[in-house]
């Protein structure tokens, strides 16, 4: 079992020093079929494979969050724009302003 393993770090240790490899010197990379599924390109960026680079664009903060103690977070959709304190002075002292509460 500690065999699988190393030849399965070792696998992973040079599909990406082959990615360093052709971002570097721009080298070929191997056919797609000998690639794993990280190191292509081309494969990742192919329309099926969206719901996947969704995934990781969700997981990478996550992880990120995760290490740094944050259990959860909050997030908000819309404006967060507050108005300046003159205009809500302004507004809120006009005659027939209503707060609706």
């Amino acid at each position: 079992m500690d065999q699988t393993q190393d030849l399965s770090a070792s696998r992973l240790a040079n599909a990406w020093a082959e990615l360093q490899a052709h971002s570097r010197d721009g080298s070929a990379l191997d056919s797609d079929a000998y690639r794993l599924a990280f190191a292509d390109p081309e494969f990742l960026l192919r329309r099926e494979t969206r719901g996947i680079r969704f995934q990781l664009e969700m997981l990478k903060p996550d992880l990120g969050q995760s290490q740094q103690g944050i259990e959860s977070t909050v997030v908000v959709f819309g404006s967060a724009r507050l108005p300046s304190p003159e205009t809500t002075l302004i507004t809120t002292t006009r005659p027939g302003f209503s707060h609706g509460w």
